[in-house]
């Protein structure tokens, strides 16, 4: 059920659905009802219509906070090639200007600068808007994993933080991608650690506890599956826990290959189903014999993407795991 709008606020709806003609209709359509056009008009008016021509119209009629929104919004439509690092704006208004800046930093392959100038977004934001800060949080952890000596475990941290400020939000793809995020970075610094591997475990399941299922979300609900089989795999082996975790492990990739096909995703299908092969390979069970034959027919099916034309190193590694079951 839609949210009822003021008639004036009708044409977010339509640039929401993408209908830009529409919601510039509404927008003059409103201003009518003026002798002059108001300077949100305006500005509304270039977002939905980002021109050359219509950035110098709108900054001869624009000054203060919205004439900064104008020069950020005219470079983030490519109009312009430099945005300003500073700006008089608060609140999530500065945030969000600062985010392009800090975009514009990374074209200009100034991680260090653009990291800086997220973490500052995220102070400008965290109070009038957590759930944009969170996004913010976020986006500072994934370019942080590209700048020297910022360690795994502050990248966590950062994780850990957007998780907490954004709370219990009715954003499920937030909180969902954030526990994916961490889980992922906690699964490639564990080196084999149980600890880590059973914290990269807790985030997989609590990012599909937010809802997170295969009909509403196929792709990240077929990496989260994948992603919990291969944790439960790199475990180090505990004995009598072998074989529950083995089998959990075959249960992800099965959950993970109903959404990866061979038609639909056959890069993907071929490394879940390598991974669902090597796990009945050296599950603990009453019946290896079936769960050999399972791989081996498995590694042949996975043969018709990885073949040696394609990429012989691969096409290698498939027979010598077969050869081996």
């Amino acid at each position: 059920m839609e949210a009822e709008l003021p008639c004036e606020w009708e044409f977010f709806r339509a640039a929401a659905r993408g209908d830009t003609e529409a919601a510039i209709k509404m927008i003059r359509a409103n201003g009518e009802q003026s002798t002059e056009p108001s300077a949100v008009s305006i500005f509304n008016l270039f977002v939905l219509n980002p021109t050359t021509e219509s950035y110098e119209s709108a900054g001869h009629s624009l000054t203060g906070p919205l004439r900064e929104l104008l020069d950020v919004a005219a470079y983030a439509a490519g109009i312009t090639d430099a945005v300003a690092g500073t700006f008089t704006l608060d609140a999530e208004l500065k945030a969000a200007a600062l985010a392009t800046s800090a975009a514009a930093a990374v074209e200009c392959n100034d991680l260090k600068m653009a990291l800086s100038t997220l973490h500052t977004a995220v102070a400008a934001a965290k109070e009038s808007s957590p759930i944009f800060a969170a996004a913010l949080i976020s986006q500072a952890a994934d370019l942080a994993m590209g700048v020297p000596g910022y360690s795994p475990a502050l990248i966590m941290q950062e994780y850990k933080e957007a998780i907490r400020i954004a709370g219990d939000c009715k954003l499920p793809m937030l909180l969902s991608e954030l526990h994916t995020k961490m889980g992922m970075v906690l699964q490639n610094a564990s080196n084999g650690q149980r600890s880590m591997l059973l914290q990269a475990v807790a985030s997989y399941q609590a990012a599909l506890q937010t809802g997170i299922t295969r009909a509403d979300h196929p792709e990240l609900f077929a990496q989260l599956q994948n992603n919990l089989g291969l944790a439960y795999l790199s475990m180090p082996s505990m004995g009598s826990s072998d074989q529950l975790r083995n089998g959990i492990a075959v249960q992800s990739f099965r959950h993970a290959l109903k959404v990866y096909t061979l038609e639909s995703h056959p890069d993907m299908w071929a490394s879940v189903s390598m991974n669902l092969a090597n796990a009945l390979q050296y599950a603990p069970t009453s019946h290896p014999e079936e769960n050999l034959v399972q791989a081996v027919e498995t590694y042949d099916e996975v043969l018709r993407v990885r073949t040696r034309a394609k990429d012989p190193v691969a096409y290698a590694i498939v027979l010598l795991n077969q050869a081996n079951a």
